[in-house]
Formats: structure tokens, C-alpha cells, sequence
């Protein structure tokens, strides 16, 4: 039986590893050929191409999008906030289909982030590790040298966060 700390993918980034490959590189490449698709569409304005990824495939689309600039927005939605953080998380949950070997020593999200400036990066409801809400706040302070250098390089608020309302509890 798999464990549910190690989530649905385990086994395929296994296989993705024994070929050579990162299931977030597989990824990104699918994102690529699709975008390559769509631009070659007479009814599609390739200048207006955006994308939404949710939980780690954001991580997808965030690489996807350093490496096409024809992406022109990224809507993340409850997406890792850093890689950093899942090596101080105790416990994670479901990061095999996230996981990149050695990538903090070149890079960590927030950098792909910035690496897209000034196209507009959108996030919504970000995850740490253990799969819990990090708050605005939060976010912030990991994001701090980010928002900074967005206020200074480019027009500011191209990186946003949007808070989920809390859900209504019953009565």
C-alpha cells in the first residue's frame, strides 16, 4: 500500500527518474508543445496567451513560463511557495510530483518568479509543504526580495496575492 504522505505520482517520478527525467521537466515540456499548438491556431492571439496551474502543476506552468515568454500572465492556485520550504517542512505531503534534484542550489520558485517580470504572476491560497494555507503575510516575507525588486524594476503589483475566503461554517 502507498503511503499518502508521498501522493498519487510517486511511482511515475520513480519512472520519470529511471529514464533520466523529472516528472516537472515532462511537464513542462507538454506545457511547451501545447503552447507551440496554440500559437500556430488562426483563432488564438498568441500575444494573449495565459495559463493556470493548480497545486504543483503551478510549479510546471512557473518553469513553463521562464522558458516561453508567449505566456503572458500565471495564475497559481494553492501552488508550493518555495522549495526551500519543503526541506524545513518535518512532514510533507504529496511533493514526488514536485520534486527536482539539486534545484535549490541553482534556484528556488520565488527566483522563477522574478524571471518572468514584468508579466503578471497571480497566486492564490499558497501551500507549504505539509499542504496547509500559507497567509498573506507568509507569503510576503518569503516573497519579500521579489515584491521589492517589483516595485523598483517593473510597475508594481505584478506579482498578487489573492487571500481565499474562509469557507461559511453552518450554524
Amino acid at each position: 500500500m502507498k503511503s499518502p504522505l508521498l501522493g498519487p505520482f510517486y511511482m511515475a517520478t520513480l519512472r520519470a527518474f529511471l529514464v533520466g527525467k523529472t516528472l516537472v521537466g515532462m511537464r513542462v515540456e507538454d506545457v511547451l508543445r501545447g503552447v507551440e499548438w496554440l500559437s500556430a491556431q488562426s483563432d488564438v492571439d498568441p500575444s494573449r496567451l495565459s495559463a493556470q496551474g493548480t497545486g504543483p502543476l503551478g510549479i510546471v506552468l512557473l518553469h513553463a513560463a521562464v522558458l516561453d515568454p508567449r505566456i503572458t500572465s500565471v495564475s497559481l492556485d494553492r501552488t508550493l511557495v518555495s522549495y526551500r520550504n519543503a526541506i524545513e517542512e518535518p512532514v510533507t505531503r504529496d511533493l514526488a510530483q514536485s520534486v527536482i534534484p539539486g534545484v535549490l542550489r541553482h534556484y528556488d520558485l520565488n527566483d522563477l518568479v522574478m524571471a518572468i517580470a514584468p508579466r503578471t504572476v497571480v497566486v492564490t491560497d499558497p501551500i507549504d509543504a505539509a499542504g496547509k494555507s500559507v497567509d498573506a503575510g507568509g507569503f510576503r516575507r518569503q516573497y519579500a526580495w521579489v515584491f521589492a525588486a517589483d516595485r523598483k524594476l517593473h510597475q508594481a503589483d505584478q506579482l498578487r496575492i489573492v487571500e481565499q475566503p474562509a469557507p461559511a461554517t453552518k450554524p
